[in-house]
């Protein structure tokens, strides 16, 4: 077909023969497709089944912020102020991140990789 347009471009086929054999190919398809006895095909529902791997990260249970560890000095626990999270001796170890980078709020698993990737 593809041959065949090009050939129309250059003028070199005519559109009408190219019109006619397209209708006659859907017409073929159509009365075999009528008239021969093809394997039925049905729909069947979608799954709601999560499939495995999904399911294995979405089973993971939540990181609370506040269970971790100070990645600062490592002695103290997390604690969760007005507009970060820092190490519950912030006035000594002075670790802190903020809820929010470049004007965009951080989603829990976005703040616990920085935590765990602080170095």
């Amino acid at each position: 077909w593809e041959k065949k347009m090009r050939l129309i471009e250059k003028g070199e086929y005519p559109l009408e023969t190219f019109k006619q054999e397209l209708i006659q190919m859907v017409v073929d398809i159509t009365n075999e497709v009528k008239t021969n006895n093809f394997k039925k095909i049905s729909i069947i529902e979608e799954s709601t089944k999560v499939p495995e791997t999904k399911a294995k990260t979405k089973a993971a249970p939540k990181v609370k912020i506040e269970e971790l560890l100070c990645p600062k000095c490592k002695s103290h626990q997390l604690m969760k102020g007005k507009s970060a999270y820092g190490c519950s001796n912030f006035k000594v170890c002075g670790y802190k991140i903020d809820f929010e980078k470049d004007g965009k709020k951080l989603s829990n698993s976005q703040l616990v990789k920085l935590i765990e990737n602080y170095s």
